[in-house]
């Protein structure tokens, strides 16, 4: 009702100021003569700025009267901060040894945080909102052999894949048969302003004589020894 007086309208004015009681104001976009009802008022740039603020509403009517409203506002430009603590880069894990891979992460922020989501090849797979910021992933394996990639110069029984949109990785060779994994955290606050881990690998392989044979062994020919037949 503020700004909405038929008949005796005559312009409104948005004002803010630093604080929760400013001693001065700054305009936010010119004079207004339009009356409104329950629409925009007036597009604030908050660029630069941070913490606590008041707006100021003034609706000046035309017998000189004076009407405002003063809201008190908290503004967030600042993104959180997110450091990813566990798994440590380049872990191993071992399928049939360990059932899952902890997830934690540490993150703060200025004013308030909203949730944290941990990433496992560029796909969310936990989302958090209570610190500490923590889950769980459980180890799945696709065992996927023979394999396209790359052979390594010095050892030509190596064969490395990578998905570059994904990150997850195959390592085939010798020693085994191996599945690697990008993981990150990123935190939101609740301005909505994120921030991002570093991304770390981990390495997930199958005890020795489980999952796909060593390359050099799954690739080796067979041969059948016949009996040598009497002419």
């Amino acid at each position: 009702d503020v700004y909405k007086r038929q008949g005796d309208f005559r312009l409104y004015q948005l004002h803010f100021g630093p604080g929760l009681n400013p001693t001065t104001w700054q305009p936010i976009g010119p004079d207004h003569y339009n009356q409104v009802d329950k629409g925009l008022l007036e597009v604030w740039d908050t660029t630069g700025l941070s913490g606590p603020y008041t707006l100021r509403l003034s609706v000046i009517e035309n017998s000189g009267n004076i009407r405002q409203v003063m809201v008190p506002v908290t503004i967030d430009n600042t993104p959180p901060t997110v450091v990813l603590t566990n798994p440590p880069n380049g872990r191993v894990y071992i399928m049939e040894d360990d059932e899952w891979v902890n997830l934690n992460a540490l993150a703060t922020d200025d004013w308030a945080m909203d949730k944290v989501v941990f990433y496992l090849d560029n796909s969310p797979v936990v989302t958090t909102t209570v610190a500490p910021y923590a889950g769980k992933w459980t180890i799945t394996m696709v065992d996927r052999s023979p394999i396209t990639g790359t052979i390594a110069p010095n050892d030509p029984s190596r064969i490395v894949f990578t998905d570059e949109t994904t990150g997850f990785g195959i390592i085939h060779d010798s020693k085994g048969y191996t599945e690697t994994h990008v993981i990150k955290a990123v935190a939101y606050d609740s301005a909505g302003n994120q921030a991002e881990s570093e991304t770390i690998r981990i390495f997930v392989q199958h005890k020795e004589g489980k999952g796909p044979k060593p390359r050099a062994e799954a690739d080796r020919p067979r041969v059948a020894i016949l009996p040598r037949r009497n002419r």
